[in-house]
């Protein structure tokens, strides 16, 4: 006896699945199923319910960030599962209204109808390539965006490098310096250190820097901050 098949339209979201069923045949009746969470177990659930001895299961959903995790688990189970592309879905002309409902049955009519094509399904192995490439992607485009932040800093402050690889080094290019009051705290610093007394007390006297004691408590307190941009830079 040959078996009959039902048209499972999912609508996959992070959270829920909304599903439809379709009825073999032109006539057949399309019908909402319910929602469901968005896991594995959930979708098992639902396959031990519909699976019959004289029916044939045939899952259609769209593809987006959610993954090919339930095409892989359905085929899997020995089940015919397809992924479409959303832009490619026939939309009557005038058809606004759109809800998960209302997808889940044009999914299902759809795919009985035989009017949906399905896209291709990488292979796991392909799938971390995709997404090390992504990730790499992402990483140069923050770090361009970080770069182009530092040089409008750096421009802001009357810092200008004249070459053109400003981030590699150049041999013969000497570092920038720190500024002026900055210097010569760090110089006093040093020979602080040497003494045994603390960096921020001394500079907070500001005599031994050749400054007055208000510049001098603006240095020590800006200190570490400039330090740590300058060896960013």
């Amino acid at each position: 006896m040959a078996k009959g098949s039902m048209f499972v339209g999912m609508d996959v979201h992070k959270e829920s699945i909304d599903l439809s069923i379709a009825e073999e045949g032109r006539d057949g009746e399309v019908r909402h199923y319910g929602v469901i969470p968005g896991d594995l177990e959930a979708v098992a659930k639902v396959l031990r319910a519909l699976r019959a001895p004289n029916r044939r299961l045939r899952f259609v959903y769209e593809a987006g960030p959610c993954g090919f995790g339930i095409h892989r688990y359905l085929t899997d189970q020995g089940e015919e599962c397809i992924v479409v592309n959303p832009s490619s879905m026939p939309t009557r002309s005038g058809d606004r209204i759109k809800t998960d409902r209302r997808d889940g049955d044009a999914l299902a009519r759809l795919h009985r109808a035989g009017e949906l094509t399905a896209i291709y399904i990488p292979m796991p192995e392909d799938e971390a390539l995709r997404d090390l490439v992504r990730a790499r992607e992402d990483a140069v485009g923050l770090s361009t965006q970080a770069k182009h932040r530092v040089k409008a800093f750096l421009l802001r402050q009357g810092r200008r490098y004249p070459g053109r690889a400003g981030w590699t080094r150049v041999d013969g290019v000497p570092r920038p310096r720190p500024f002026g009051v900055l210097q010569r705290a760090q110089r006093s610093t040093g020979r602080d250190r040497q003494s045994g007394q603390s960096p921020r007390a001394a500079l907070a006297g500001g005599s031994r820097v050749g400054v007055s004691g208000r510049t001098a408590h603006r240095a020590a307190n800006a200190l570490p901050t400039r330090r740590v941009a300058e060896d960013r830079v």
